[in-house]
């Protein structure tokens, strides 16, 4: 078996960090209609029993995504998409591209061979915390939470 280990990556941190940013997405591109799905059924009320009026609008995952398509246009299931990305641009790179350098900060410089799991899961622990705190603290809010509250702003009635 090969000892992957020993090979140092010849791609910058510029060049991860644009790549994870990239992947991280195209991914929100693709699961965003689900995610707006998801919360118009999580938001929408619960209808009083007996209440023929008050019956939910939206039925289900796929029933919710088609509704949304029907009525509001089919570009209405990608709605928030620019904060998502920019929020994705910003998390994804910075917690996936970190982890090489601050996985290298754990094991030392001259490390020969694979990195011992618990020192994958101090770097993994180390950049994801680290950016949240840098969401929390320079801006205010986690990720999510800013993106939702940029969605729905100007939605108040679904």
């Amino acid at each position: 078996m090969a000892d992957h280990g020993k090979l140092k990556s010849d791609i910058s941190f510029a060049g991860i960090f644009a790549s994870s940013a990239f992947a991280a997405c195209f991914a929100e591109i693709c699961t965003i209609p689900l995610d707006t799905a998801k919360v118009r059924l999580q938001l929408q009320k619960k209808a009083v029993a007996g209440d023929a009026l008050a019956l939910p609008k939206y039925k289900g995952l796929l029933g919710t995504v088609g509704t949304i398509a029907r009525e509001e246009g089919l570009t209405a299931l990608w709605k928030g998409i620019v904060p998502g990305l920019h929020r994705q641009c910003l998390y994804g790179g910075l917690r996936i591209g970190l982890y090489e350098p601050v996985k290298t900060f754990y094991v030392g410089q001259d490390h020969v061979g694979d990195a011992p799991l618990s020192k994958k899961i101090l770097a993994a622990l180390t950049t994801v915390i680290s950016t949240l705190n840098f969401f929390i603290n320079k801006i205010g809010t986690k990720p999510e939470e800013l993106t939702l509250a940029v969605r729905f702003e100007g939605q108040r009635v679904i």
